[in-house]
């Protein structure tokens, strides 16, 4: 009976060292005792996850980010999890923040691209790059005058992978109501792929989506990210 009762102790704490590791996870850590502490975590065969979360603390350590001396394991990989739970919460909290906002601006002001023209290098007339020209139409939603906005447009293929992202802004002020075509020309590099994806692609095969940063209204009010 007795020997029965020390076989499943045995396997008892076989069992707490082979799936939690609580072993390697009471251990104190020391940066100067890092190479040896890591070889403990080796043999210990922690689950995949918490030995990502420990290896996130050891390079935030690293970076001085962290001070991890004096902590056991187990402190390490559960204080290393919390914060990647907040980063998480945090940069979710952020997205809707931006999606809510962005809707906001694109009730006030509408862009779309009409036109897409392609102007070839050529060096007799002095044009040295090739280059595209497009003609934006803004529409002013809002019941104020807008003295000025700006956003990014984003070009993307049927499949819906981006081709080209770029960003524009605008001062010479748009009325309440109005619709105003604005004529934009794009210098394109002839060794970045994306510029010669742009240049080469239809705007018939191409999704346009523009995205609203900052409207400046003439009468002082700002909307969106400032910075």
């Amino acid at each position: 009976m007795f020997m029965m009762g020390k076989k499943i102790m045995v396997i008892l704490v076989l069992f707490c060292l082979l799936l939690t590791g609580c072993g390697v996870k009471s251990t104190v850590y020391k940066a100067d005792q890092k190479e040896k502490i890591l070889q403990e975590v080796a043999k210990a065969q922690l689950p995949e996850q918490e030995v990502q979360l420990l290896m996130q603390a050891l390079m935030a350590e690293a970076f001085g980010a962290r001070k991890l001396d004096g902590k056991t394991i187990g402190d390490i990989i559960d204080e290393q999890k919390k914060i990647n739970e907040e980063k998480q919460k945090k940069e979710e909290e952020e997205r809707i923040k931006a999606e809510k906002l962005a809707q906001e601006l694109a009730g006030y002001l509408t862009v779309s691209v009409e036109n897409k023209v392609n102007i070839p290098r050529d060096t007799a007339k002095w044009i040295f790059n090739d280059s595209v020209k497009i003609d934006l139409l803004v529409v002013n939603n809002s019941k104020k005058d807008i003295a000025g906005f700006k956003g990014e447009v984003t070009y993307k293929d049927l499949f819906g992978d981006t081709i080209l992202t770029s960003n524009y802004k605008n001062d010479s002020g748009i009325k309440s109501g109005e619709a105003k075509r604005i004529p934009l020309v794009i210098e394109l590099n002839e060794f970045m792929p994306e510029h010669k994806k742009f240049f080469n692609t239809d705007l018939s095969k191409m999704k346009v989506i523009w995205n609203t940063k900052q409207i400046v209204f003439s009468d002082g009010q700002m909307l969106g990210n400032t910075k």
